[in-house]
């Protein structure tokens, strides 16, 4: 059994500014080391996660915001397809002004027209505008979420990801409880923006965010550290549960 299990996510967490503090490399490699299970949980799908999981020795990468989970043998251990029709429904509101990508969970395809083809088993869409606008953003977000009862829609900083319904970086943590002989008392959870609200909330008593991420997402969580290394070392303060 593990010490401690801390569920991180990366971008505006583990990777601030495009890289990751060479401290925290150290303290979660001890961290690891130490017999405790590090876990990424992430919007991005496996292909962008991939050298993260071999450097960081991770046990499981939550994917697509909780649609699909590997374990560190690159399989497929849990996954949420969208259904065909919510899928064609979404990408008919594709327009020139916006990136659209559709995952299965480890590629990312782009869509370049609103009747595009794709395959049967997409997990997850992520649409970004070429100009932010998150007024517009959030504006889709509920119109698409009032006109497809089978989706859900999460804001993740100038992304909207899109998965089927309950798909949540909370609800897969609690797959792995359930399935992977894990204790949800042992888990520590990090992150900084709307996706990882479902993290804080969920586990409450040992959520952390990242003091400079998305503010009302940083309010939820019940510590604030600057950095992930913050909160498994003993050097600055001890924070371990």
């Amino acid at each position: 059994s593990f010490m401690n299990i801390l569920i991180s996510d990366i971008d505006g967490t583990l990777i601030k500014n495009h890289q990751v503090n060479e401290l925290d490399i150290r303290r979660l490699y001890d961290f690891v080391e130490e017999g405790n299970m590090f876990v990424l949980a992430t919007g991005r799908p496996y292909c962008a996660t991939k050298h993260l999981q071999q450097m960081f020795r991770t046990k499981y990468m939550i994917c697509c915001n909780g649609a699909i989970i590997f374990d560190d043998n690159q399989q497929t251990i849990y996954q949420q397809i969208m259904d065909h029709d919510s899928v064609s429904a979404v990408v008919s509101y594709y327009e020139p002004n916006m990136y659209m990508f559709i995952s299965d969970g480890k590629t990312l395809t782009p869509i370049t027209d609103n009747h595009q083809e794709f395959n049967d088993e997409i997990v997850f869409i992520s649409i970004t505008l070429k100009e932010d606008n998150f007024a517009f953003l959030e504006q889709l977000a509920n119109q698409l979420s009032s006109e497809n009862p089978n989706i859900s829609c999460v804001l993740n900083g100038n992304h909207l990801d899109i998965g089927a319904p309950n798909v949540s970086k909370a609800n897969g943590i609690k797959w792995l409880v359930e399935n992977k002989n894990i204790n949800s008392e042992d888990i520590l959870v990090v992150g900084d923006n709307f996706n990882d609200i479902s993290m804080f909330e969920a586990f409450y008593d040992h959520s952390y965010a990242i003091a400079s991420g998305q503010p009302l997402a940083v309010s939820k969580a019940k510590y604030q550290v600057n950095y992930i290394g913050e909160i498994i070392s003993d050097d600055d303060y001890n924070v371990y549960k």
